[in-house]
């Protein structure tokens, strides 16, 4: 297999060449021919033993609606067969949408499959079966696009938006002539679309995850209904159908050929068009790339915080989750599996936190469900001490996290040990050096109590040695343990302050980029760029069975500030201390900033 777009880990099922429908646009082959269950379970027997964990088995047609049973028959015999062979299955399905039933989105629902449907038939399906289609985890929105009509995209697609679609796949009709003006109108369009996007970051674009050789057509393992194996989907079109057997892998009575995986699907493009259509769909997709690449780039990520449970290998004294762990169960992987499918209907990426996320036995698979679900980063925050393991932090990198937020809370053995109450400082330590040899990112997290803030220098001096890529200090939250030990564990804040700019000075120094947290603009005069608040992403927190935006309550309900914050020129971005700082120590330490704000 040389041809480097072959996605070796997808098979595309095409059920049946029947359609309910005989749309003008579609270049689709059509002929009564439907797969039968023994060459569905064939196919199967063939993808699965190969090699890698992740599996995603779409279905295709013609119109796959048509053959449902045998969809749902090959959907548990892959299930099961997957299970016996240790296989991470993903399904999806691309379909008008026309035949869906509360039945069939039940049975996708139950069983992960994300439903791919076409925008251009939204008028022939009833208003319940799409408010059932759009409170599936997995749902995406094909959005048609045709030369005549390409300067109405951007409008439809904030129609869509507004109709409570979030996923999106936009589909130019590609391999037919465009007009000069058509492509004019079709850049704009996206160009408007990218504002909204910018506004709207729970909008997903599918169009990111998957470019391949030509515009549309995919290299995979491809199942015709007669039970012939290809190395592309480009099968289906009329239009290159002279060619379908360069792709053949295998044909029905089960002979091999290896002339598929030497078939380009570029070349066969250029042969079968003429210059002008060729013309048209480099140019086409040329503005779609573009818009792809500057969309993904300019845009914030919105992010989920993932509450796993409260189970934890430390006990800290300064612990914002106190006792929880005594009182409330971690949650079961089925229930993180259907929160994090929630969640990736608003959000890109993703951090697991706790407790202490990496004591969980299903941590491994809950991170690869999680890539499956299309998360772009997937951060976990934790006390590091499972990452010694150098198996551990491979296992974890192979499973899909690329984010590493390690707590550090002190720069020697005694200070560390004594602040988490255990022996965890050399295995905290060794997390960062392994990481750091895989050459993934790693971030740190000092809470800064009474015991270590005058140490807060030379915890930057390790963190730098052990190349981390930023570090935070992070005042302690008087909640849980922290409140429990108030006067031992919270200092006062105007104490802080020198200890924390000489340790932010060190990352500078070296060139590793320090912030703080929870400490209000007044106190931080020179130093008002490090503070974090001005970069954490918009985040939801699923904790418990309740979802909570944090950036709207955080600054209203976990945060305060007193009636002479008013008169500060930093009123309006500064959201002041924890509330329980100064229900303790009062506002006198906290002075209002006078003059105008360069904010």
């Amino acid at each position: 297999m040389n041809n480097p777009f072959f996605q070796k880990d997808h098979l595309t099922l095409i059920l049946t060449l029947r359609c309910n429908l005989d749309c003008s646009f579609c270049s689709g082959v059509k002929s009564r021919i439907s797969m039968d269950p023994e060459t569905a379970r064939r196919a199967v027997d063939l993808f699965l033993p190969l090699e890698g964990k992740r599996k995603t088995i779409k279905f295709f047609g013609g119109e796959p609606l048509l053959e449902f049973g045998l969809l749902k028959e090959t959907v548990i015999y892959a299930e099961k067969k997957g299970k016996e062979l240790d296989k991470d299955l993903k399904f999806t399905i691309t379909t008008n949408g026309i035949l869906l039933t509360a039945g069939i989105l039940a049975f996708f629902k139950e069983h992960g499959i994300e439903l791919v449907m076409s925008s251009h038939h939204l008028h022939h399906i009833s208003k319940k079966i799409l408010a059932l289609a759009r409170k599936l985890p997995q749902m995406c929105l094909n959005i048609d696009i045709f030369p005549g009509t390409a300067g109405t995209l951007s409008s439809r697609f904030i129609r869509y938006h507004r109709e409570q679609f979030n996923r999106f796949n936009l589909l130019p009709l590609y391999y037919v002539p465009w007009k000069d003006k058509e492509i004019r109108d079709l850049n704009t369009e996206l160009e408007k679309i990218k504002d909204h996007l910018f506004q709207h970051p729970e909008i997903q674009l599918a169009n990111q995850e998957a470019r391949g050789e030509i515009p549309l057509y995919n290299s995979c393992y491809t199942a015709d209904p007669e039970g012939n194996i290809y190395s592309s989907n480009i099968i289906l079109s009329r239009q290159f159908s002279g060619q379908k057997e360069l792709f053949l892998l295998k044909d029905r009575k089960g002979r091999d050929t290896e002339k598929g995986f030497r078939t380009s699907l570029r070349p066969v493009v250029m042969k079968n068009l003429d210059k002008k259509t060729l013309k048209s769909t480099f140019r086409t997709d040329k503005a779609l790339s573009h818009f792809i690449e500057n969309a993904e780039t300019q845009r914030p990520l919105k992010r989920a915080d993932i509450k796993v449970g409260y189970s934890c290998n430390n006990l800290c004294k300064f612990c914002v989750q106190g006792r929880k762990r005594d009182l409330l169960l971690d949650k079961t992987t089925d229930k993180l599996k259907r929160v994090l499918s929630e969640a990736r209907r608003t959000c890109q990426q993703i951090v697991f936190t706790g407790g202490e996320p990496t004591v969980r036995p299903d941590f491994l698979e809950l991170a690869a469900y999680a890539r499956s679900l299309g998360f772009k980063r997937i951060q976990v925050q934790s006390n590091g001490r499972m990452f010694a393991y150098k198996r551990f932090c491979r296992e974890a990198v192979d499973a899909g996290v690329n984010e590493f937020g390690l707590a550090l809370h002190g720069h020697i053995p005694e200070l560390h040990n004594y602040l988490t109450s255990s022996e965890a400082f050399h295995e905290t330590v060794q997390g960062f050096r392994n990481l750091k040899a895989l050459g993934q990112s790693v971030f740190s997290n000092t809470v800064i109590t009474k015991s270590n803030y005058r140490h807060l220098p030379e915890i930057s001096r390790l963190l730098v040695s052990l190349k981390a890529d930023q570090f935070q200090f992070a005042f302690v939250h008087a909640l849980g343990s922290a409140q429990q030990n108030f006067f031992s564990v919270v200092p006062r804040m105007s104490m802080v302050i020198p200890y924390v700019k000489k340790g932010l000075d060190t990352g500078e120094r070296a060139g590793v980029r320090g912030m703080t947290e929870a400490i209000p603009y007044c106190l931080m005069a020179g130093y008002e760029q490090y503070i974090a608040e001005r970069f954490i992403p918009s985040t939801e927190i699923y904790e418990f069975n309740v979802k909570v935006e944090f950036d709207k309550v955080r600054p209203v309900l976990a945060k305060k500030k007193g009636k002479e914050c008013r008169t500060c020129r930093y009123d309006r971005i500064c959201e002041g201390t924890w509330r329980e700082y100064p229900a303790r120590y009062g506002f006198s330490e906290f002075k209002p900033v006078t003059g105008a704000s360069h904010e």
